[in-house]
């Protein structure tokens, strides 16, 4: 009977431990994903979770390189942010770049008119 009631407990700690991994994933939340991932092969069940773990570990991969990135901008300098705001007409692409970087700096902000401060 403890036995029975051990292994039950050691599966709902599974199975939760599966349900964080996948509400990470839905929140895109990078330090609950890596301690859900963590968690998950410390206590070997990689392989009731391995389709989870194996998109886990793309989205993580993809959410590091996107704060390296917001790093990279931040760190613009002010001449380079002038430079980017002179642009008169740049191509369709550009543009969307141009847009990002500037509302991650907060140098524009958007109203129902459109993006003001440019």
């Amino acid at each position: 009977m403890k036995s029975d009631i051990e292994e039950a407990e050691k599966t709902l700690k599974n199975v939760q431990a599966g349900e964080s991994l996948r509400s990470a994933i839905r929140r895109r939340h990078l330090g609950d994903l890596e301690k859900s991932m963590i968690h998950i092969r410390k206590n070997g069940w990689e392989k009731d979770w391995g389709v989870e773990l194996k998109d886990g570990e793309k989205l993580a991969n993809r959410l590091r390189r996107l704060e390296k990135l917001k790093a990279e901008i931040m760190e613009l300098k002010q001449s380079v942010i002038s430079e980017i705001r002179s642009y008169s007409n740049p191509p369709p692409a550009v543009h969307k770049v141009q847009m990002y970087v500037l509302r991650r700096l907060g140098k524009i902000q958007y109203s129902e008119q459109g993006p003001k401060g440019v």
